[in-house]
């Protein structure tokens, strides 16, 4: 909320009745009551809405106040405010809101002053932004407790990424394994995941709006389906925070944070059209081009005490290689109703389906963008709904609360050799072979914070959740299945001096299969931040991370993509990070520069992991079990950096340093599977005008070791994408997209080959 500065006390009274007086009038005039307006009568109001210049959408608690006077309001959820008991005369209006940079701006009041419409820049660098996931509450990436990456919405929409997976790749620390253009096997916080297949090994937590969105059979995410054009920004939180989000939260957080309806009527359209460029003869899988192509819309207005927002998108492709062709559909709507002025009801509903090929490794080396006959004609259905609603409230500045209940249902069938029932093809799968999984997950989360002492800052909270799982056939899925989580958290942020922030946090977790196995949990973390001096700030990190196997992990018993078969292990404990270890430091010396730099130490207990058990079980065929392995320590250094050399070019600069090993005795490699040593990533964006050209390139290093194909490792790759926006009118926008620039033939998994370069012109309408 807004505060005022310090005054110098009035002089000593000389008489008590004169004192008692002067004390009367001074509160009055202090507290800016409507009796000092009705007895001068020479008081006005200053009104106005306050909105971020780059999204357009309303800025809530944002603190507006005149200079030099203890007079100001912050604004309401639509970004409103009223500033009331301003004397006449020539006053400085000042707007700040952390994150953002300050407005400062002369007003002549001599009656009410009204319709202001006030923009507030983001800051320059990403220290400067606003999030919310390290703590549950506001601050900026310069003084967040842990290793924090944001994603602002200019970087979402000027650089080439079409889906979100996209997106996510281009990010410090983050691998992500696709078996297709938008299949994810996995995505990966400086090597946390496994590369499983379907999310199996997925320890990273994904949150829209703070809601978890995993599924409930696999605990994995569909990450290439959250709508591009529904979020806002996006906040990665690297590292365990079990203490605050629970199981699946032991290697990171990945928070999509949506889009606000504004203040006023918005529509948006983008409409896109691409190809793959054709392959080498030798290589090609069909006789036309591959083509492309990118529909979205969007609207968002106010109808009284009602704000809504609604998007609808459609992606389609022909697919870089045999069976990677999809199509899906997104709609997202949020709606805000103001029961009052610090009470709101927030609801979003959710509705993707996509539908396309199977994805299968490929034919053989010399044929690696086909796959074999019996796989050509495979294909899988995903379907996915989700409804939150959320009340919010804030009675005071002191304290706020909220609940939310949530459902989120993931519906997968995968089609398998629709078109040979006389087995023609060798070694074709059972005719009409379908499997099908319905996961539903339901939640309810209270949380409260509040400010007990001046220097304490406390957040608490209960999270139940329901996992409930269908699925057939039961010689290949997991059969019907049940999980219920029980959890309840709290934590303390305590400044004891202005340099100084300690957080500490606890959490408790009941896990239980039902007809099965209950596993019980605690977790908590610990972190120091020490603000040096204004431009530097370094950070301790402690903490410990559990997630609980899934189901899937539990009862998997074929793996689809590559026919790898699995005993099932009901048994399985819960795997943990019993050490979580991060130091750090930020330095911004001036608006145009800053660096962060990280060094982290994750050892795991009970790690989940493959086995291959083929000999231990005495069968001639391939045989894998998921288990817990004893020990594996994950450490390495991370350093992050952007500048702006002149006005008009930002770069940025990271590089990861990743050392994974199993440490388990009898291990028979020393390296866990698919943990990339080296890893860049850099970027720049010049602008001139009306044109803006962006460049993003990564490079990771060879994978030491996989689980299959040990002959086929990826190798090291290098690849460049890039976009040239032109700005046609203060409505119209063209983009080219040139993604895989050089044409590097690369695979992030042995045996599926990635994208070759391809082309995107699109078309943005705004009014």
């Amino acid at each position: 909320m807004w505060r005022h500065k310090s005054v110098r006390e009035a002089g000593a009274c000389v008489s008590g009745g004169r004192c008692i007086g002067l004390l009367i009038l001074t509160g009055l005039f202090w507290a800016g009551t409507p009796f000092t307006v009705q007895a001068q009568n020479t008081t006005h109001a200053i009104s106005g809405y306050v909105y971020d210049a780059q999204t357009h959408q309303p800025l809530e608690y944002t603190n507006v106040y005149i200079d030099s006077l203890p007079i100001g309001s912050a604004t309401l959820r639509n970004g409103s405010f009223v500033v009331r008991g301003v004397p006449p005369g020539r006053h400085t209006l000042v707007v700040n809101r952390i994150g953002y940079r300050e407005y400062r701006k002369k007003v002549t009041v001599s009656g009410d002053v009204t319709g202001l419409r006030i923009a507030l820049r983001p800051g320059v660098l990403q220290g400067d932004a606003v999030t919310v996931t390290a703590s549950i509450r506001e601050q900026t990436g310069q003084m967040a407790p842990a290793d924090i990456y944001l994603m602002d919405h200019a970087r979402l929409t000027s650089q080439p990424f079409h889906t979100f997976d996209q997106a996510l790749a281009a990010v410090p620390g983050i691998q992500i394994y696709r078996t297709s253009g938008t299949s994810v096997q996995s995505l990966s916080i400086r090597g946390s995941s496994d590369v499983a297949g379907g999310g199996v090994g997925n320890r990273v937590l994904l949150l829209i709006d703070g809601r978890p969105a995993l599924s409930s059979d696999t605990g994995g995410a569909l990450w290439s389906l959250v709508p591009m054009g529904a979020i806002d920004h996006v906040e990665i939180l690297k590292g365990a925070f079990s203490s605050l989000y629970g199981s699946s939260a032991m290697g990171g957080v990945v928070n999509v944070i949506t889009r606000q309806p504004a203040y006023k009527r918005e529509t948006h359209i983008r409409m896109g059209s691409g190809l793959y460029e054709p392959l080498p003869k030798k290589w090609q899988f069909r006789s036309s081009p591959s083509l492309y192509s990118v529909l979205e819309a969007s609207h968002s207005g106010v109808v009284g005490p009602l704000s809504y927002l609604f998007h609808v998108s459609r992606n389609s492709s022909d697919g870089h290689a045999e069976n990677t062709a999809f199509t899906f559909y997104n709609l997202y709507g949020r709606m805000i109703y103001d029961l009052s002025e610090k009470r709101y009801l927030d609801l979003s509903l959710s509705g993707t389906h996509s539908s396309g090929d199977y994805p299968h490794t490929w034919k053989n080396n010399l044929h690696p963008y086909q796959v074999l006959d019996k796989y050509k004609d495979d294909t899988q259905v995903k379907q996915q709904f989700a409804l939150d609603v959320r009340y919010r409230a804030y009675p005071s500045d002191k304290v706020n609360y909220s609940a939310r209940v949530f459902a989120y249902r993931n519906a997968n069938r995968s089609y398998f050799n629709q078109n040979d029932p006389e087995y023609r093809i060798p070694g074709n799968q059972t005719f009409g072979l379908e499997s099908r999984v319905d996961a539903d997950k339901y939640g309810f989360i209270a949380r409260l914070d509040a400010q007990p002492w001046a220097n304490h800052k406390m957040i608490m909270g209960a999270d139940v959740q329901a996992d409930v799982v269908h699925s057939s056939p039961d010689s290949v899925m997991y059969g019907n299945r049940r999980v219920n989580n029980l959890a309840f958290f709290v934590q303390d942020e305590w400044t004891p001096v202005s340099f100084l922030t300690a957080t500490l946090g606890i959490r408790y977790d009941v896990n239980t299969l039902v007809g099965g196995k209950q596993l019980q949990q605690w977790s908590s973390n610990a972190a120091l931040l020490w603000r040096i001096n204004k431009a530097f700030s370094a950070r301790l990190l402690f903490g410990q991370g559990f997630r609980a196997p899934s189901i899937a992990e539990r009862f998997f018993q074929k793996e689809l993509n590559g026919g790898t078969l699995f005993k099932p292990n009901p048994g399985l404990r819960a795997e943990k990070i019993d050490v979580s270890l991060e130091s750090g430091l930020r330095w911004r010396p001036s608006e145009k520069f800053r660096l962060n730099a990280a060094w982290f130490r994750y050892h795991y207990t009970d790690m989940i992991y493959w086995v291959e058990i083929s000999g231990e079980v005495g069968v001639v065929y391939t045989l894998f079990q998921v288990r817990n392995l004893n020990k594996a320590l994950i450490q390495g250094v991370e350093l992050d950096m952007s500048w702006l050399p002149v006005e008009n070019l930002q770069c940025t600069a990271a590089y990861t340093f990743l050392d994974a090993r199993d440490q388990s005795p009898g291990r028979t490699d020393d390296y866990l599977a698919y943990r990339v040593r080296h890893g860049v990533k850099a970027g720049v964006r010049y602008t001139h005008g009306d044109y803006a050209l962006s460049v993003n390139v990564r490079y990771k290093s060879k994978v030491d070791e996989v689980f299959l194909y040990p002959l086929e490792a990826p190798k090291a790759y290098w690849v460049m994408n890039s976009r040239l926006q032109w700005r046609v009118s203060s409505m119209l926008t063209l983009a080219l997209d040139v993604n895989n620039i050089f044409n590097a033939s690369y695979e992030e998994l042995a045996r599926y080959k990635a994208p070759n370069r391809n082309y995107l012109l699109s078309l943005n309408l705004d009014w």
